[in-house]
């Protein structure tokens, strides 16, 4: 993915306009170049989307972006239709052949009770304002144990403990950074567990993606005493009847 910053771009862009509204920023940075390529804690998706989720089925990519991840799936054998904010985003994934609208996820998702097999959320549910009735709806668009497919950043990871522990904010980095902060909820694995009971969403499987301090390199970890470490979790889990959709 292009490395253009939310700064650099209302420095170049915006400048003098004041403050911008956020389908404003997303827009001038897909014409910037921003792409959404597949991430590491991605190639875990697509592990449990052939797995568990059978070819031919429909899903469905919220927060598509500018679509890399629902072509990908397009091609593995899926019916897939997608949902961004950003007109210019849906624009560059309509040009990859897909089947994608402009949707304000805050306000709900445009389809029928049951329409879908599985539901893909890469790295979402931490902007939309309210992450349980996000959640909600995307059961409600599942069809009998359809599968929530989904990456959150872990966001009490060791290092971001020790910053509040001597008195920084958690999001102090990302403003210096980028000079803006986009995740409206931090994720602890309590917090989230709750939002998928309420939401009546079962977890079945969580992996990890690990990285330690001061490297590069991240490795996929099932192993709890890791998750101090974990940069992103990775989860599958069931909406419908719990009969349906178990490990294989």
């Amino acid at each position: 993915m292009l490395n253009v910053s939310a700064r650099d771009l209302s420095d170049v862009v915006l400048w003098g306009r004041g403050t911008m509204k956020p389908e404003e920023r997303e827009n001038g940075l897909y014409r910037a170049g921003k792409r959404c390529s597949i991430s590491s804690a991605e190639t875990i998706l697509f592990d449990y989307l052939d797995r568990f989720v059978d070819p031919g089925s429909r899903i469905l990519d919220v927060g598509c972006g500018s679509g890399e991840v629902a072509q990908r799936i397009k091609e593995k054998g899926y019916e897939i239709a997608a949902l961004d904010f950003s007109p210019v985003a849906v624009e560059l994934a309509r040009d990859l052949g897909l089947d994608c609208r402009v949707a304000d996820l805050d306000t709900g998702i445009p389809f029928p009770d049951s329409t879908f097999d599985a539901v893909w959320a890469g790295d979402v549910i931490e902007h939309v304002f309210d992450p349980i009735s996000f959640l909600k709806e995307i059961r409600r668009v599942l069809g009998p144990g359809g599968s929530l497919l989904c990456t959150i950043p872990y966001d009490l990871k060791l290092t971001t403990r020790l910053r509040i522990l001597f008195g920084h904010s958690y999001q102090e980095g990302v403003y210096k950074k980028y000079g803006q902060y986009k995740h409206h909820t931090f994720f602890s694995l309590p917090l989230l567990r709750f939002m998928f009971r309420e939401a009546r969403l079962e977890i079945q499987k969580m992996r990890f993606v690990i990285r330690f301090p001061k490297t590069k390199r991240e490795f996929i970890s099932g192993s709890w005493p890791l998750i101090y470490f974990a940069k992103t979790m990775v989860i599958r889990a069931i909406g419908g009847n719990k009969g349906q959709g178990q490990e294989k």
